[in-house]
Formats: C-alpha cells, sequence, structure tokens
C-alpha cells in the first residue's frame, strides 16, 4: 500500500504518526510503500538507486570481489547510470570506475570483477540467484535446475506461468492452488526478465555432462593449510572441477553433501550450531559427513564414491572423543559456543 492512501485506509491512525511518515523516496522521488504491519517502508521503484546499490553489494559480498564498497558503488552509478547491477561485468580494463576514483583503485576493483567472470564457472541456478532479487535467491535452484540455457528456462515459464513456478517450489508438484510467494516470484522474474538474462550471459555457465553437483557448507575454520574459506573454495574448484561442480552453500540443510568442519579430526576448533545441526540431522538418518579441509581432499583424492563419504569421515573420527564419533567433537561443547558466530 503507498503511504499516500494510508490515511484513507486507515481513517483512524493518529495524525501525529502520518505526519512523520514520508510519501516519496529521497533517492529517485518515487511512491513509497508502507508494510501490512505498517512497520517498514520500502521504495516502489524496482530500479531505484539505492536498490541497485545494495544489490551490487550484495553480489560482490557474495562472490569476494574487494575494494568495492557503497561509496564506491554510487560513484559507479553516478557515471554509468545503470539499472542492471551485473553490469559491473561490463567493466574493462582502463575504464574509470566513477567519478574521483584514481586509476590505480579503479584497476584493483576491475581486476577483482573480471577475475570472477573469467575464472569462476556458475550453474544456471547460481547465475540467476546471485543477482539477488527478492525471493529469488531461495527459489532459484529448483526453478531453474536442469535447464541448459536461460532461454529455455524462460521459454517453460513464459508457456506455463506461475503453475510451473508452484511445481517447482512445492513438496507436492501438481497439487493445491498456486500460492502467493509462487505469483510473487514469476511476477519478479518476468518483470526483469531481460536483465537476468544478460547477468546470466556475462557469467560462464558451467557444463554439467559428465559432472556431479556437491553442496558444501563450511563452518567456520576448515582446518588444514587453508587460512581462509576463500582459499578452500579455489582449490577445490582448480583441482575437482573437471569430476564436480561445487556449491558452497552458506545453510546447512539435509541434503548438504559435505560439513567441513575444522574440529571433525578433533582439534582444537569453536562448536557452532551448523555443526549442531548436523549432529541432529545424522541421528535422523541423514548420514552428512563431517571432515576437516585436510580429509575432504583425501578423500577426493582417493577416487572412491560420493556414497562412501559418511562412513570414512566416521572412520576418520574414531579417535575422538567416543560419544562424538559421528561429528568429530573431541573435547568441545555447546557451552564453547561463545560468541554466537555461525
Amino acid at each position: 500500500m503507498f503511504v499516500s492512501a494510508l490515511a484513507e485506509v486507515f481513517p483512524d491512525l493518529p495524525d501525529e504518526f502520518l505526519d512523520i511518515l514520508p510519501e516519496d523516496c529521497g533517492e529517485c522521488n518515487s511512491p513509497l510503500q508502507i508494510s501490512e504491519t505498517l512497520t517498514s517502508l520500502q521504495c516502489s521503484n524496482p530500479r531505484c538507486a539505492v536498490k541497485i546499490r545494495m544489490r551490487i553489494k550484495a553480489i560482490c559480498d557474495a562472490l569476494s570481489i574487494k575494494e568495492f564498497g557503497e561509496s564506491r558503488i554510487t560513484a559507479f552509478l553516478d557515471l554509468y547510470g545503470t539499472t542492471n547491477p551485473m553490469d559491473i561485468f561490463d567493466l574493462k580494463l582502463g575504464m574509470q570506475l566513477g567519478q574521483g576514483i584514481g586509476d590505480t583503485v579503479s584497476a584493483n576493483v576491475i581486476q577483482n570483477v573480471l577475475r570472477v567472470k573469467e575464472e569462476q564457472t556458475f550453474l544456471l541456478w547460481e547465475a540467476v540467484r546471485v543477482q539477488n532479487l527478492p525471493g529469488i535467491q531461495t527459489s532459484a535452484q529448483p526453478i531453474f535446475n536442469g535447464f541448459h540455457t536461460i532461454e529455455d528456462a524462460y521459454d517453460v515459464i513464459e508457456e506455463e506461468g506461475a503453475e510451473f513456478i508452484s511445481d517447482r517450489i512445492s513438496n507436492t508438484p501438481g497439487e493445491g492452488e498456486i500460492g502467493l510467494r509462487a505469483i510473487q516470484i514469476y511476477e519478479t522474474l518476468m518483470k526483469f526478465k531481460d536483465e537476468i538474462i544478460e547477468g546470466v550471459n556475462y557469467l560462464n555457465i558451467a557444463s554439467m555432462e559428465g559432472k556431479q553437483e556437491l553442496t558444501v557448507v563450511v563452518s567456520d575454520q576448515v582446518g588444514g593449510n587453508f587460512n581462509t574459506k576463500n582459499e578452500f573454495y579455489n582449490f577445490c574448484r582448480a583441482n575437482y572441477s573437471e569430476r564436480f561442480h561445487f556449491n558452497f552453500a552458506g545453510s546447512l540443510t539435509k541434503k548438504t553433501e559435505f560439513l567441513i568442519w575444522a574440529g571433525a579430526d578433533g582439534s582444537s576448533a569453536r562448536y557452532t550450531s551448523k555443526v549442531d545441526k548436523a549432529k541432529k540431522y545424522n541421528n535422523q538418518g541423514a548420514g552428512i559427513p563431517i571432515m576437516t579441509a585436510t580429509q575432504f581432499t583425501a578423500f577426493m583424492e582417493s577416487g572412491r564414491g560420493i556414497e562412501e563419504a559418511y562412513h570414512v569421515s566416521v572412520e576418520d573420527s574414531a579417535g575422538t572423543e567416543p560419544d562424538d564419533i559421528l561429528l568429530g567433537y573431541g573435547a568441545y561443547s555447546a557451552e564453547e559456543e561463545g560468541s554466537g558466530l555461525l
């Protein structure tokens, strides 16, 4: 609902409340919308510069593109006036990043962008998800998984409409009415169709022929000789990409295929909620292998089938505390969670 219509829809709202509410966006002057609970405001313009800036920041965070913070993103948008966040991948060395940004900084940022564009591969659904559109981050995988091109996917989406979206995101495809969420996702996909297609075509889409997709979650430190998660990610992509495409996910589910945790072999490491969740899922029969990065790379090098990974992880954890064999908890306890960071 637009803020401008609030007084008419809710005539009993106090004037003091209505008087402090802005009706237009301070960035693009588009009408503001207010949530049903009357607790949050949002610009009605899907291409408002504030939204574009925050989407670019989210893309850079997700892809580890460094040195491209909000102030530099603002300068980039002011100079180029783009409304598609994925246009950052159209930058080329020698271009100025933005007014007031020096040549050295511009070159560093653009090199970071080009590194992703030239060296990293994405599954189709990953290339859609990374664009950070509302409602699409969590639904991109079930909607786009299995399609070879973005054009093929849109042919089906346009032909079958919201019913196709509903079937893809539902636990019971083909049953029940089309829900509001499916309708909203369909409308977003159609509203941003051209931008999504352009954004996907900026990236290298991985061929899955002869490959297996692996969903891997890292809990805190990875262990072994890797100082950071990104070092581990890059090592896996460089060494095992002929056989696997890695989906390094941020949250753990029952479908997660590996949890990487520095404490899996009994080494000193912080106990996290992801480890605790994996233990609970395994108690229910999920069979998620929990390994250090070293154990994981050794398993990859062994050539053994992924279906053997859980049993290998149990064997590798046999020297730790007996009560914690399945997870390799060692001497850790929930009390050591401490900071609450994941």
